[in-house]
């Protein structure tokens, strides 16, 4: 502003000072600061909404990866909580198996209980499989551990050995699961 001043009156001014030249000097001076206004106004026309669209950007920028990191979590919630549900159902039909052994009377209700219970087995590995592939071999080898049933080997022993192992299976899956979960 100085500068704008200083270049106007060496044009523009005068040494003698009469009415006219303090008028015109006047003037030098309220048209020197008119003008830098309006520059100044001009320029923040133009400059104003580049910064301002500058500073949105970088704040919807920032605003985005919070949402996609808390979308990240809500995700990795739903998929937690869908896991605990799937292996939730999973130990109550072991459970269940478990409960049902005493149920079989003869040896094709048995057999046809063993084939449930494989499944089950088979069904628990491969959801293991899928989350947690270094667990399966534990899961799948815990009956190693049953204790063995002494007596006459009858359909009482054969109920009692099978619910023995699928025990030691549920042991396995809960000790797994409350590792993991």
């Amino acid at each position: 502003m100085a500068l704008v001043m200083a270049l106007a009156f060496w044009k523009f001014g005068s040494t003698n000072l009469t009415a006219a030249n303090l008028v015109r000097n006047l003037a030098i001076i309220v048209g020197s600061y008119l003008a830098v206004w309006v520059l100044r106004f001009i320029v923040n026309m133009v400059h104003a909404p580049v910064l301002l669209d500058h500073d949105r950007a970088n704040e919807i920028a920032g605003l985005t990866v919070r949402l996609q990191q808390a979308e990240a979590v809500a995700k990795e919630k739903t998929d937690r909580k869908e896991l605990e549900n799937s292996f939730a159902a999973l130990t109550q039909q072991g459970r269940g198996l478990v409960n049902s052994v005493g149920n079989c009377l003869d040896a094709a209700a048995l057999s046809a209980w063993s084939m449930n219970a494989e499944d089950w087995k088979n069904r628990v590995s491969r959801e293991l499989q899928t989350v947690w592939p270094t667990d399966v071999a534990a899961f799948q080898y815990a009956d190693a551990n049953a204790v063995a049933v002494q007596g006459i080997v009858n359909m009482g022993y054969h109920h009692e050995t099978q619910r023995r192992k699928l025990t030691c299976h549920l042991n396995a899956l809960d000790e797994i699961l409350r590792r993991r979960l």
